[in-house]
């Protein structure tokens, strides 16, 4: 048991349907679904200061002191009392990860540790000392408690705390006034009659006619794997931004228009694709960790040989409509009734788009950008390769049997990348279908207005 699930608990509350889903998808109760956060420290390091900022961390955001219980009315979140956060320091021989890649690896191995999810402490700080003044730090919040919004959050009030604590003086940061447990109770409130009935007529009837080389996962956690596509240029980014612009959308957007267009060989009619979006739309809810992050299923059209800009067109007014009638995704699958028969969801395939300035992307340690804390200290990110992960998944956590994640890297340049569960399909059937998106995009922003297909 961890020092976490012996502290006092100040509030119990249901946990949410992705909780329950994430909770229930592990291995012998196991599960090393996290969301590693990893900054490179040069210079002087106060490691009093660095405790004292964590922990106040764990005491602003109830997130990081949640564990689970099950019980007879289902998955409990138990938030514990403030507590000092858990800190391990892992003093190395000197040089021996002095390399990036040697630093990489250590990095994946202790974001790729299994952890019990029930009772256990979700959230770990370790601190790596690879001289005097070369330090590693790695955060890692179980997907349970987070989201990628909140490793955004976490990284900035960390500095801002560490340079608040080395000049003794007070950290400016805004009052938090909503917390995930009330999100949670608001998203449990019954849908409006007018909601359903927008969904249930948006999605059904269904025929999925999409027929991806990808068999559908299975229930049992496996390794998730990825087919990455050649990266595409800063200048295909600039173009792609600038359709956008033209056509009142977003790179996201953009992003779901290219991968539908990519499927011509595999649907006739239409898609369903699921949109994966922060879901923080209270701006109360802009600095709170917690796993707010949601699906929203969108129907697109694919007919009549649409131009990239149709398609776009297409694609947004399907996202207004559906942002008109937002509902939890749990609440869609309610109101439709009428799952896909590969997955529990109405959906074909998820797009996940993150930007250049997305929490989940980190800059290389090789592109030299940092960031100054007090007394001289610099700190830059430190980027842990997606594709070596080892994150075991299984049918509850998986919306669909592949998605696809666009990732703006911090140079401005565009990779795709297409995940799958180990087993379902091979690496290679993957990178093909990541080169058949960047393909799209590249003939898009060649040629907006011709055919897609």
């Amino acid at each position: 048991m961890s020092r976490t699930s012996m502290w006092p608990i100040v509030d119990q509350a249901p946990a949410s349907t992705w909780q329950e889903r994430f909770f229930h998808d592990t291995a012998n109760g196991k599960s090393n679904f996290h969301l590693p956060v990893a900054l490179r420290l040069h210079g002087r390091l106060d490691r009093g200061a660095l405790h004292d900022a964590l922990t106040e961390l764990v005491h602003r955001h109830e997130s990081l002191r949640t564990t689970f219980q099950r019980s007879w009315r289902g998955l409990k979140q138990v938030v514990r009392a403030p507590h000092p956060c858990e800190f391990q320091e892992l003093d190395r021989p000197p040089g021996q990860y002095a390399s990036r890649c040697s630093v990489n690896a250590l990095v994946l191995e202790l974001a790729d540790q299994e952890v019990p999810v029930e009772r256990s402490n979700l959230f770990t700080a370790s601190l790596i000392k690879l001289g005097s003044r070369e330090h590693v730090v790695v955060l890692t919040m179980h997907h349970l408690i987070a989201d990628g919004w909140s490793c955004h959050v976490l990284t900035n009030e960390l500095r801002t705390l560490y340079a608040a604590q080395t000049a003794a003086r007070p950290p400016s940061l805004p009052e938090l006034r909503a917390t995930f447990r009330g999100h949670v109770r608001s998203e449990r409130v019954a849908a409006k009659p007018a909601s359903r009935a927008y969904w249930d007529g948006h999605l059904s009837p269904v025929e999925y006619r999409i027929d991806l080389p990808v068999r559908p996962p299975t229930w049992t956690p496996r390794i998730w794997i990825a087919g990455v596509a050649p990266r595409l240029g800063t200048d295909v980014t600039r173009k792609l931004s600038h359709i956008a612009s033209d056509e009142r959308a977003s790179l996201g957007l953009t992003a779901v228009a290219a991968v539908a267009g990519s499927l011509e060989s595999y649907s006739t009619d239409s898609v369903t694709i699921g949109v994966v979006h922060a879901n923080r739309y209270d701006p109360e809810l802009a600095h709170v960790i917690g796993f707010f992050a949601d699906i929203m299923p969108i129907r697109i059209a694919l007919g009549g040989g649409p131009s990239f800009r149709e398609l776009l067109r297409r694609v947004r007014r399907a996202w207004v409509g559906a942002l008109a009638h937002r509902l939890p995704l749990a609440q869609i699958v309610n109101a439709t009734q009428r799952p896909n028969e590969e997955c529990d969801l109405p959906c074909d395939l998820v797009v996940n788009y993150l930007p250049r300035a997305s929490p989940l992307r980190t800059t290389s340690v090789a592109e030299k950008r940092s960031v100054s804390c007090d007394r001289g200290l610099d700190v830059s990110a430190i980027e842990v390769p997606l594709g070596q992960r080892r994150i075991r998944v299984g049918r509850r956590t998986l919306v669909s049997s592949v998605e696809y994640w666009l990732h703006e890297e911090p140079e401005g340049g565009l990779r795709v990348y297409v995940w799958a569960q180990e087993g379902t399909a091979s690496r290679a059937v993957l990178a093909e279908l990541s080169t058949r998106c960047s393909d799209t995009i590249s003939r898009a922003v060649a040629q907006p207005d011709r055919p897609v297909r």
